[in-house]
């Protein structure tokens, strides 16, 4: 009965680690959602509020409204970094109870320590703050040039006159005026700069992207074949020693057993010796099926009545159908002492 509870008690537990777990990596995604749902808008808004402001000439009297969207900017830009260093604490610590919940259950193929492993660090906030200091950059530009257009033009003179005539850089009470054609330079080589860092920023998400997307498939395929466990024993039945063949199926899915052939090892160059039973059954999933091979052996090794024993090397192949073809897996080689009448000392070889 302790037994029982125990192992009803283990289930139990085992069942809250992987509900605990699909919930862990359920935040995990959800939080590279957010970011990349807030990136997208942030830099999407900016990249578009940037092409407005530069319609405005610096003639214009809205230059105080070029610099409140430029502060909006700002803001904009920073809300990028917050939201990406919020998300990943919730996901950090998602993915840390992931890695405990494989090494305790000791799954097979530990993804989430594989990518732990293989991931590079701190990538992706790299890009992001490479790609948020150059909004930056470019918002207080906008503001300086902006601002020094409001005071040449409030001052009596027209002082952004003289400087769009000569082309030249002005200074007026320590402030520095940039002229059109240098500010449109600038922003040229903002916008290229910011073109490649989020294209290589793009590529880096593609290539994790495509080695995680074929790290699920591999499993995914490992988890769905159809994988056979074969196994000779020396067992009695009836006051009969017999040989039998155990076959379990380890897959997920059920099998259709075919047949199985028994082959035992000849000397070179002679003829392949081989006897084939016909299954023809069903095997489910998780499922043990026993079957006698005492007369395939007998048959197989050529042995009359009335011969003596001989100790030979046997083997058996297993022909089945699962996921829309046949397969074959074969077992170990065993040495056998087969007679004409009964199987002996069945052991591997």
């Amino acid at each position: 009965m302790d037994s029982a509870s125990d192992s009803s008690e283990q289930e139990r537990r085992q069942e809250l680690l992987l509900s605990e777990y699909d919930h862990a990596l359920e935040i995990g995604k959800h939080s590279d959602a957010v970011f990349h749902e807030v990136a997208a808008i942030a830099w999407g808004a900016n990249t578009l509020l940037l092409g407005f402001i530069l319609e405005v000439s610096c003639d214009s009297p809205n230059q105080a409204l070029v610099i409140l969207a430029a502060v909006v900017g700002l803001f904009v830009t920073a809300y990028v970094p917050i939201v990406m260093y919020l998300t990943k604490i919730g996901q950090k610590v998602a993915y840390e109870a992931c890695r405990e919940i494989e090494n305790e259950l000791q799954l097979p193929h530990r993804i989430n320590n594989k990518i732990y492993e293989r991931y590079p660090r701190n990538s992706g906030q790299v890009i992001t703050s490479i790609i948020t200091i150059i909004f930056v950059v470019v918002w207080v530009l906008v503001i300086v040039h902006a601002d020094n257009c409001r005071c040449s033009f409030n001052k009596p003179g027209g002082l952004a006159d003289v400087s769009q005539r000569t082309g030249t850089l002005l200074e007026s009470n320590h402030q520095m005026y940039i002229p059109p054609e240098t500010w449109h330079r600038i922003n040229d080589v903002a916008t290229i700069g910011l073109t490649i860092v989020i294209a290589v920023a793009a590529w880096c998400q593609w290539k994790v992207a495509t080695r995680i997307l074929k790290l699920e498939e591999t499993i995914e395929r490992r988890r769905t074949e159809a994988r056979l466990f074969l196994r000779v024993k020396h067992v009695i039945s009836a006051n009969q020693q017999l040989a039998r063949l155990e076959i379990a199926n380890l897959s997920q899915t059920g099998v259709w057993l075919e047949k199985a052939t028994v082959h035992v090892a000849v000397p070179p160059g002679s003829p392949n010796r081989g006897h084939a039973l016909m299954l023809e059954t069903k095997l489910c999933c998780c499922e043990e099926q026993g079957v006698n091979l005492n007369d395939e052996l007998r048959i197989a090794s050529g042995l009359e009545i009335g011969s003596a024993n001989s100790r030979m090397i046997a083997w058996v192949d297993v022909e089945f159908w699962a996921n829309g073809s046949y397969h074959t897996e074969s077992s170990n080689r065993y040495s056998i002492d087969i007679g004409p009448f009964h199987v002996l000392g069945v052991k591997p070889a």
